[in-house]
């Protein structure tokens, strides 16, 4: 199951991000990926918002997991994980990777398909794919039936918001870069995903990330900015 849709500021992926947050459970699992400064970390800030967090996100390259409760502090809400410095597989044991996603809080891991081979058994995938300088085309896949229900959460939570046209996640491509208004944007199936899997890999496992980046992982940022990471 896969979608996609047009992104077009930093302001409009903060929103989605707080769109898919106000609609994931404790248990989701969100992995994010695209080129530095795609947008993912400004995603992530959006599902931190809605999930009443009230601390400042940024990414956790260095810590490699941050954990966020709840405006009252009385519960962990949020595991914000970054992959990027990480150089195998086995390392993710060093950080209880797998026994961290099994908890009752929402998991976002950025560079969440670095290491195909250790994918969860149920996540939602989301692909920054950079545009211009402003727009970026978000990609998604329900890798799983508890995120197969999320992304249909996601969508009608989304054109309830205006932050994309009716008609839904059907049929198509992402719409072509113009001068309109968020809610103007349509949404459709990306194209040459089979099956529901990136790039057509059975069972949601794939040795390229979509888009064609091997592993996932780029260490150099598109030539326009849209967030630190």
């Amino acid at each position: 199951m896969s979608a996609a849709i047009l992104a077009l500021s930093p302001e409009h992926t903060l929103e989605l991000g707080k769109t898919l947050g106000l609609v994931a459970k404790p248990g989701d699992v969100i992995l994010l990926t695209g080129e530095l400064g795609a947008g993912k970390t400004q995603f992530t800030k959006g599902v931190a918002l809605s999930l009443g967090v009230e601390q400042p996100v940024t990414s956790p390259t260095f810590n490699l997991v941050c954990e966020y409760q709840d405006a009252e502090c009385s519960q962990n809400v949020l595991r914000h994980f970054d992959l990027y410095r990480l150089d195998r597989e086995e390392e993710l044991e060093d950080i209880d990777y797998f026994g961290l996603l099994e908890d009752e809080v929402v998991s976002v891991v950025e560079w969440g398909d670095k290491f195909p081979e250790a994918l969860p058994r149920d996540y939602l995938l989301v692909e920054f794919e950079y545009v211009n300088e402003s727009t970026r085309a978000l990609r998604y896949w329900a890798m799983g039936s508890n995120s197969a229900a999320l992304m249909d959460l996601f969508e009608e939570a989304a054109m309830g918001s205006g932050l994309v046209a009716s008609g839904g996640m059907s049929g198509g491509a992402p719409a072509e870069v113009s001068d309109v208004a968020p809610s103007e944007v349509s949404v459709g199936a990306p194209g040459g995903a089979p099956g529901g899997a990136p790039g057509g890999a059975p069972g949601g496992a794939s040795s390229e990330a979509p888009g064609g980046a091997p592993g996932g992982a780029s260490s150099e940022a598109p030539g326009g900015v849209n967030d630190e990471s």
